[in-house]
């Protein structure tokens, strides 16, 4: 007589099938969070050479051809309104550096609206922590 038995599949093997699926998805989830933080920071990258270029622009004017205008000013300010020479040096420098301070604000202001190319990345990285917290409730409610 040949009986023929079959072994039910063992709960441990069903567990390690799971978590070997789930070890995949994590990989693959984390390889392409990775392309897209990758493309986000190129996009970033190429949206910040502009405000960077002003920034640099900006600073290069202050530090070579301001000081000379500055001085230039106060001897207009001196000869023409009969400043005290204090007066007409502390306006003009004064004058530059707000001058300076604007310019390096617009850069600052357009340097920071380049690095919202990575709210993308974030929003899909909070998407996919999402799952992995409601994949996880399910695994423990399912015990």
């Amino acid at each position: 007589m040949s009986s023929t038995y079959q072994r039910a599949p063992s709960p441990l093997s069903g567990l390690v099938r799971s978590s070997a699926q789930l070890a995949g998805d994590l990989l693959e989830m984390g390889e392409l969070h990775w392309e897209l933080a990758r493309e986000d920071s190129k996009e970033a990258f190429r949206r910040s050479l502009t405000p960077m270029a002003l920034i640099a622009l900006g600073m290069a004017g202050s530090i070579a051809g301001l000081p000379l205008l500055g001085m230039a000013l106060a001897s207009v300010l001196m000869e023409q309104a009969g400043w005290s020479p204090w007066a007409a040096y502390l306006l003009s420098g004064a004058g530059m550096m707000v001058l300076s301070m604007v310019l390096a604000g617009i850069g600052a202001r357009g340097l920071r609206g380049s690095l919202r190319s990575f709210s993308r990345s974030t929003h899909e990285l909070s998407r996919n922590l999402a799952w992995l917290k409601s994949l996880a409730r399910e695994t423990s409610t399912s015990e």
